[in-house]
């Protein structure tokens, strides 16, 4: 696995050293090996091909013009099988790449409500492997402290999405 952790724009610290951590500790246990970088030349083809899996660790803004082979080094690694885990931030990646922000499923829109807020979510599908922990909740619904982020349109397609959890926008 490879965890790609670089920001143009806002940096994440504390939840770019979480990550960081959390993976080193699996990695430990013998789950994966992991590498980490925040060098672009880490995205190159011929390094990409090397992982089974890219994680975008809070990476924000990321200068796509100037390395012009990024973007379609990492299509090509998800076309050919590779796995994608964009953390956090990684909606605000790719706003010169909207190619790879229609891998992620979304470009960042704003921060509707400040950060700190306690939002009412929804389980959409109660049936993934990927909601079993909110089974606890009879009505899948549930409160949680986060910060809300809003995707831009073309790129966020709802029809084109899987969705798990959403926004309860009938509870105030």
């Amino acid at each position: 696995v490879l965890v790609f952790s670089r920001w143009e724009g806002f940096r994440h610290g504390e939840s770019i050293e979480a990550c960081k951590k959390v993976m080193a500790e699996e990695s430990a246990k013998g789950a994966f090996v992991v590498d980490f970088s925040d060098d672009y030349a880490a995205l190159e083809p011929s390094n990409l091909k090397k992982y089974d899996a890219l994680v975008l660790n809070n990476t924000t803004a990321l200068k796509t013009r100037e390395h012009a082979e990024i973007a379609p080094a990492i299509c090509s690694f998800v076309r050919d099988g590779g796995g994608l885990c964009a953390l956090h931030a990684a909606a605000g990646c790719f706003y010169d790449a909207p190619e790879c922000s229609y891998l992620i499923g979304g470009q960042f829109g704003g921060h509707p409500w400040h950060g700190g807020g306690t939002w009412a979510f929804k389980v959409e599908d109660r049936t993934s492997p990927l909601t079993a922990m909110f089974g606890g909740f009879a009505d899948g619904k549930f409160k949680r402290s986060d910060e809300i982020y809003q995707q831009r349109s073309p790129v966020y397609d709802r029809a084109k999405l899987h969705v798990l959890v959403s926004l309860d926008m009938s509870d105030p």
